[in-house]
């Protein structure tokens, strides 16, 4: 008989996901950040239809940089999920689900211009940031959220400004981002990104996002654009 979905409230986080990476033998890839840093704005620049986005060092500032609990959690979601905005802000406790030692989101898929259905396209993502999820069980506690409650009861125009703020405050302190027009966006951007360089299967990026076309999908994978010298390196041309 197959394990069934739990719902999140009714397992304590600490029985859901005990060390995720420790129980699956996987450990993060290393990432040389400052190596991409360096090449962001020769791929911004070849490719016109890449959006702008933010690294994991720059994102994680920008989280430092929130004045609130509420504010941190909320764009520390929109990076751990890459939910849209929209998306994120309809999440609830019970949007959260265990499977065996993971912790699913399910989002419902709210893009713009998409037809209204009598079913929303849904989609499980999964989540495998510990500080995250401790972060979402103590918010939860916290505020006393019931189950079915949303766990946001502001406005993304309210939440663009948080990171509006964030990044004045940051550049206060005499720290500087590389790329400018920075929004909620790019978090949902900056996801898909840090998927790509840790080598993730393009097929569960395109699931994650959403994408319901791989086109939209595959335009995150020009991050590498400058990549792929070493196939050079072993062609001869005399």
């Amino acid at each position: 008989m197959g394990t069934q979905l739990l719902p999140f409230q009714k397992r304590e986080l600490s029985e859901i996901h005990p060390g995720i990476f420790a129980h699956h033998g996987h450990k993060p890839i290393e990432i040389d950040f400052d190596y991409y840093l360096k090449r962001r704005p020769k791929v911004l620049d070849t490719i016109e239809e890449m959006p702008q986005y933010l690294l994991l060092p720059e994102v994680l500032l920008i989280l430092r940089y929130a004045q609130t609990d509420q504010q941190h959690f909320f764009l520390n979601t929109l990076w751990n999920t890459g939910a849209r905005p929209a998306e994120a802000l309809s999440l609830k406790p019970s949007s959260f689900t265990a499977l065996d030692d993971t912790v699913y989101v399910k989002i419902e898929t709210a893009k713009r211009g998409r037809p209204a259905k009598k079913r929303k396209p849904k989609r499980w993502v999964p989540i495998m940031d510990q500080p995250y999820l401790d972060e979402l069980k103590r918010y939860i506690k916290t505020r006393h959220i019931h189950k079915q409650q949303r766990l946001f009861g502001f406005t993304d125009r309210t939440a663009r400004n948080w990171v509006y703020e964030a990044i004045k405050n940051l550049e206060r302190d005499g720290h500087q981002l590389t790329i400018e027009g920075v929004n909620l966006k790019s978090f949902r951007h900056s996801y898909a990104i840090n998927l790509v360089l840790s080598g993730t299967y393009i097929k569960y990026i395109q699931k994650w996002m959403g994408h319901k076309s791989m086109q939209s999908t595959e335009v995150y994978t020009n991050v590498l654009t400058l990549e792929g010298e070493h196939y050079m390196e072993r062609t001869r041309f005399s």
